[in-house]
């Protein structure tokens, strides 16, 4: 269950004044349900999402995920939270280039509760990458990267 009340998130701009990117006066949502986030170029639809997944701490508001109040965590608890109940893809898929895509996938499990190479294996074999656990991100093709990025 996701609630959210007064949520406020801004960025200073070059010239020093408030662009408030995100202001939300109530949402919630609950397991079951589905829904699209819609709008413009940055119009902060990467911020909010960023800001429930609790990379972003907001300005001000309240942000409640499964029972724990993201907006007021630390940032390990809001990591811990993360790892245990969102999945999260990133827009540019944040992979280490130098590493391969197994070794991407393990690092991302080190958020989680263990570290496991034979799920980790069996996550890239589910999104058809059996054939390229080895290979570095820079010899996949993007739809490739995205992915090693949802293993």
């Amino acid at each position: 269950m996701l609630n959210i009340e007064n949520l406020r998130k801004s960025y200073s701009t070059p010239d020093g004044l408030d662009l408030s990117v995100v202001d939300v006066p109530s949402f919630s949502l609950s397991a079951q349900e589905h829904t699209a986030l819609c709008g413009t170029s940055g119009s902060g639809k990467t911020t909010f999402l960023n800001l429930i997944a609790g990379i972003l701490q907001p300005d001000g508001g309240r942000i409640e995920l499964d029972g724990c109040a993201l907006s007021e965590s630390n940032e390990a608890e809001r990591d811990r939270q993360r790892a245990k109940t969102i999945g999260y893809i990133f827009q540019t898929f944040n992979l280490l280039q130098g590493y391969s895509c197994i070794e991407n996938v393990l690092l991302g499990m080190h958020f989680g509760s263990e570290v496991d190479r034979d799920w980790a294996r069996s996550l890239l074999e589910r999104v058809g990458l059996g054939e390229r656990m080895d290979h570095l991100p820079r010899q996949l093709s993007t739809g490739q990267q995205q992915r090693v990025a949802v293993a």
